[in-house]
């Protein structure tokens, strides 16, 4: 980590397991002293962490806050789309799947769209996005990437239909 930043619980995590894996039988205190300096970052008091920061958060904050928060907003409200279920059947490696018609598969996407987008409206943060959009646009995504299996006989391993 450069000189001038602030680490995160990340950079936090990494010290630990880097100075855990060197050393371990270290005890709660030993890791904590460790680690310490690097997490500080050089840093010997708060006023020292402000005057070294403050032109970047300042820049900052008038030109990439806003945005930032937006795609960490978008992000969010797309994690609520569902997983697959762990506990279902893998098809073998050799194994022929029967693909879907590319219309089957746009009607099931856009099924999954309409499922995200009540999703997002009822659990999502919903200020900067519209969640038709968002949600139709991943499921858009998805079929783009999904058409040239479809076309390919045992080539997609995930159902559909």
């Amino acid at each position: 980590m450069e000189e001038g930043n602030v680490g995160d619980s990340f950079y936090l995590r990494d010290y630990e397991i880097e100075f855990l894996a060197a050393h371990p039988n270290a005890t709660h205190d030993e890791v904590i002293e460790a680690v310490r300096p690097k997490v500080r970052s050089g840093f010997y008091s708060g006023t020292q962490l402000v005057s070294k920061n403050l032109q970047w958060w300042e820049f900052f904050r008038r030109n990439l806050a806003a945005e930032t928060r937006r795609q960490k907003a978008n992000i969010a409200n797309l994690t609520h789309f569902p997983t697959p279920d762990g506990k279902s059947r893998i098809p073998a490696h050799d194994e022929i799947v029967k693909a879907c018609s590319e219309q089957e598969a746009a009607a099931r996407l856009n099924r999954l769209a309409r499922w995200l987008e009540c999703q997002i409206v009822e659990h999502g943060d919903c200020r900067d996005i519209n969640p038709s959009l968002a949600a139709t646009s991943l499921m858009k995504e998805t079929l783009q990437e999904l058409l040239p299996g479809l076309a390919i006989p045992g080539e997609v391993s995930l159902t559909l239909c």
